[in-house]
């Protein structure tokens, strides 16, 4: 018999962290589900762990693989599960117990496509509610979703989103940022999306995760080509073109950005270049904006990057750009006393 849930969780090197992420999930109120434990390679006794879980519930599969990265881990889950819903979760986090219910519940009641939920950001001893919705309860469209996803005004995190089978149609690539890479081009499938403002969640940060182990340049780099895949992704399928201006300084404001942390990075600056130099071309594909929708800081940022990039690395690099001077002499006074 097929299950109402479909869980998904790749398992790699997260051994400490697998027994609370597994009893969290058979403390679930809401009992229909069945869990996909892709175990991708690990060496540090997780597998067992899986294995162990497996023979006290059936409602467990375990999947063993080579270690092929956490995209393909997910997407061989994604192929063979066969619930009427989806539902991704983090082998390190963990699920408050009424999780599936809730998300359940709110499917339901609102006849969504997806439910986006709130949740916690767990670091040490510190807990921070993190939440993106301003209602309990809020629907969406599908242009309102895509821009709310697009300008980063709702997680993108797979663990806050629960569909409806028929969603995930394209599939995931990326093994850092694959949530942003993939999300939004899911979403544009679903005609209701409905936002539940409820911490359900709880997303563990840890020095061994994935964003924390790389270094900044890569990290940027990758978020740079994510970034372009979604934007063209809008592009090619005729996505958000009421809001073109919207999403063009959206994006614009991004790619500087990234500039400016690729240039406060520790590497050489030929390393900085090779990158600076890709996004800048991306840049100057867009037409020119004004400081009346860039702000006037990266408006003055735009004009240095279009006319060059090397200036710009010097520049940014260095210091804040166009910060006021007394505050930063006052402070660096303070700190010599």
């Amino acid at each position: 018999m097929k299950e109402k849930v479909s869980i998904i969780s790749a398992v790699y090197q997260v051994k400490p962290y697998l027994p609370e992420f597994l009893d969290s999930i058979l403390a679930q109120s809401f009992q229909d589900w069945k869990l996909y434990l892709v175990d991708d390679g690990s060496t540090d006794g997780g597998s067992a762990v899986c294995d162990d879980y497996a023979q006290r519930d059936r409602r467990i599969q375990v999947i063993h693989q080579k270690n092929q990265g956490l995209a393909l881990a997910r997407q061989h889950a994604l192929d063979v599960c066969t619930g009427e819903y989806i539902y991704f979760a983090d082998s390190d986090d963990w699920l408050e117990p009424n999780l599936l219910q809730r998300m359940m519940e709110t499917m339901e009641q609102q006849q969504s496509d997806v439910v986006i939920i709130d949740y916690y950001r767990n670091t040490g001893d510190k807990q921070t509610y993190c939440h993106t919705h301003e209602k309990h309860i809020e629907n969406l469209s599908t242009a309102e979703a895509l821009l709310r996803i697009y300008c980063d005004r709702i997680s993108c995190y797979m663990w806050t989103y629960m569909m409806k089978r028929n969603i995930p149609q394209e599939r995931i690539y990326c093994d850092i940022f694959e949530d942003h890479s993939t999300i939004l081009k899911w979403m544009s499938h679903a005609k209701r999306i409905t936002l539940l403002h409820e911490p359900l969640y709880h997303y563990r940060q840890r020095p061994g995760s994935i964003l924390h182990s790389t270094g900044s340049l890569k990290i940027n780099a990758t978020l740079f080509r994510v970034v372009l895949d979604r934007y063209d992704f809008l592009r090619r399928n005729h996505l958000l073109e009421e809001h073109q201006k919207k999403v063009d300084a959206y994006t614009i404001h991004v790619f500087l950005k990234l500039c400016k942390d690729i240039s406060r990075s520790n590497v050489s600056f030929h390393e900085k270049m090779k990158v600076v130099h890709d996004i800048r071309r991306a840049i100057k594909a867009f037409p020119w904006y004004s400081p009346v929708s860039l702000g006037t800081k990266y408006y003055l940022r735009q004009c240095i990057m279009r006319v060059s990039p090397k200036a710009f690395i010097r520049v940014t690099g260095a210091t804040s750009l166009f910060s006021h001077p007394i505050p930063r002499l006052k402070r660096k006074l303070r700190g010599q006393r």
